[in-house]
C-alpha cells in the first residue's frame, strides 16, 4: 500500500505540470505546442485500448515470480526512467522536441499501465478473505491520496509568492514565471469579431472573470455569465 504513494505522486506530477513545464521552458512555439497537445490526447485515447490489452498479457504471464510481480517491477523501473526523460530531454529543434516528447509520453503512459494494471490485479490474489481485501484496498487508496496531494497540493503551496516558481520533486526542477499580466479595459479594446458592440456590463463581467481566473490554478477554466 505504501508503494502507491510514490506512484500516484509521479502520475500527478506529470498530469499537472508536464504541459506547464513545456509551455514555460520555451521548447516549442505555438504550432508545435498545439501538435504536441494533440499527440498527448491521442496517447490518452490509446491508453483506454492499452489497459485491457495489458490485462490480457498479464493474465497469460507464467513466471517463477507469478503473473503480477514481474510486471509491477518492470513497470515501476521503466516508468521512472521515462518520467525523468520527460523533464530532461531538450533539443534545439522544436519539431524534434515534439517527436521526442510525444514518443516519451506514450512510453511513459504504457509503462505506467504495466505497473497500474498488475498492481491492482495483485490485490485480490493476496487474500481470500473479503474483509482483508477491503482493508488493504482502503490502505492503498489512502496512500495514493497522500502521494497525489504531495505533488498536487504541497508543491504549489511551498512555491507560491516567488518570482520564479520552482517545483522540485525527486531532484527534478520545474520553473514557471509568475503571472504579471495586466487586466483592464484596454485588454478588451481589440474586437476580432464582426459584432463590435460590447456593453459596459459585459466588459465588467469579463474583467472580473479574468482577474478571478488569474489567481486560480493554472489549468482552471472560467465561464462569464452574460459576459
Amino acid at each position: 500500500a505504501i508503494g502507491c504513494t510514490g506512484r500516484d505522486m509521479c502520475y500527478t506530477l506529470v498530469s499537472m505540470y508536464l504541459l506547464i513545464y513545456i509551455q514555460y521552458s520555451g521548447l516549442l512555439n505555438e504550432a508545435q505546442f498545439l501538435v504536441l497537445t494533440g499527440i498527448i490526447v491521442l496517447c490518452r485515447v490509446w491508453d483506454a485500448v492499452n489497459d485491457p490489452m495489458m490485462g490480457t498479457i498479464i493474465s497469460n504471464t507464467k513466471t517463477r515470480l507469478g503473473k503480477y510481480r514481474p510486471w509491477v517491477l518492470i513497470g515501476c523501473l521503466s516508468n521512472a526512467i521515462f518520467l525523468i526523460l520527460l523533464f530532461t530531454l531538450r533539443f534545439d529543434n522544436g519539431w524534434v522536441n515534439v517527436i521526442v516528447l510525444g514518443v516519451t509520453y506514450l512510453l511513459w503512459g504504457m509503462t505506467y499501465t504495466m505497473n497500474d494494471v498488475s498492481y491492482w490485479s495483485l490485490l485480490p490474489a493476496l487474500s481470500e478473505d473479503k474483509e482483508d481485501r477491503d482493508k488493504l484496498t482502503s490502505m492503498v487508496a489512502v496512500f495514493a491520496s497522500v502521494g497525489a496531494f504531495a505533488a498536487g497540493g504541497l508543491v504549489p503551496t511551498f512555491t507560491t509568492g516567488n518570482a520564479i516558481e520552482g517545483y522540485k520533486v525527486f531532484g527534478i526542477t520545474f520553473e514557471q514565471g509568475r503571472n504579471n499580466f495586466r487586466i483592464d479595459e484596454e485588454l478588451l479594446s481589440n474586437m476580432v469579431t464582426e459584432n463590435k458592440e460590447f456593453p459596459e456590463e459585459a466588459k465588467r463581467d469579463l474583467i472580473i472573470a479574468l482577474i478571478t481566473l488569474k489567481y486560480t490554478q493554472s489549468n482552471s477554466v472560467c465561464y462569464a455569465y452574460d459576459g
